[in-house]
């Protein structure tokens, strides 16, 4: 009997123990409160205004690069021909305004340097697609080299390969080989298979059957399901063909 009593006399003096430590917290929390509800209410309204500073930035880009979009258009009906049209009228021997579309390149040109982000790529891209048509290459240069490290993904790629193609065209080729290198690095999947495929057929055009073959092979290797694996295969068989005598060719 004794030894009940006792119990229930520890038992008594537990709940008192408990039921001042949740009255200490709740005073401790109640003083937080009032002593640092300014703070607390200071804090959720910076955090409220930084969330609608962040949309209105949003929007602000948003507007900026469909009014930078649209003037690239304008300037871009201002061509003979739209690109594509002007591109295969060169290419047939038609005569065109150099100079006119030259012109617009510079608008282009003028267009990117008074925005960013996608708008201003899209502008330096066909700025210099603008110049390669008007035979400028060095404002094609230019135009492209800025882009290069403004752009990403599939235009960082057109950026990329389009300068590469601009220096085989000067003799540059060594250049061009490590630019394709480093993009077939630098991606995966589709973009990563073109690389592989501009990089072989840089190759080729220096005259370097040898390595192009290795790097068709590689490509093989690389995506064995890719739906250009045929296309691939035979340019290989084309390259491994004509013999490694070209392999020793200049670069450029």
């Amino acid at each position: 009997m004794a030894d009940n009593t006792a119990d229930a006399d520890d038992d008594l003096e537990l709940k008192p123990a408990n039921a001042g430590t949740m009255f200490r917290l709740e005073m401790f929390t109640t003083n937080f409160l009032l002593g640092y509800w300014k703070q607390l209410v200071a804090v959720v309204v910076v955090f409220l205004v930084l969330i609608l500073a962040w949309g209105q930035y949003q929007d602000i880009t948003r507007r900026t690069q469909r009014e930078a979009t649209a003037r690239i258009a304008e300037k871009v009906s201002e061509l003979p021909q739209p690109l594509p049209m002007l591109s295969q009228a060169i290419a047939s021997g038609e005569e065109i305004d150099a100079a006119k579309v030259q012109e617009v390149g510079d608008g282009l040109v003028a267009i990117a340097n008074g925005t960013r982000g996608t708008a201003k790529v899209e502008a330096l891209l066909t700025a210099a697609e603008a110049y390669r048509l008007a035979g400028a290459p060095d404002k094609q240069r230019e135009a492209l080299s800025e882009a290069v490290p403004l752009a990403r993904g599939v235009l960082h790629y057109s950026a990329s390969s389009a300068l590469a193609n601009l220096e085989l065209e000067q003799g540059q080729g060594d250049e061009a080989v490590k630019r394709f290198r480093e993009l077939g690095s630098e991606n995966e999947g589709y973009l990563a298979e073109q690389a592989q495929i501009d990089l072989a057929l840089a190759l080729e055009h220096l005259g370097r059957n040898q390595e192009a073959a290795d790097v068709y092979q590689k490509f093989l290797d690389q995506f064995p399901d890719s739906p250009r694996r045929a296309i691939v295969e035979q340019r290989r068989d084309r390259v491994t063909a004509a013999g490694a005598g070209g392999s020793e060719g200049s670069a450029g």
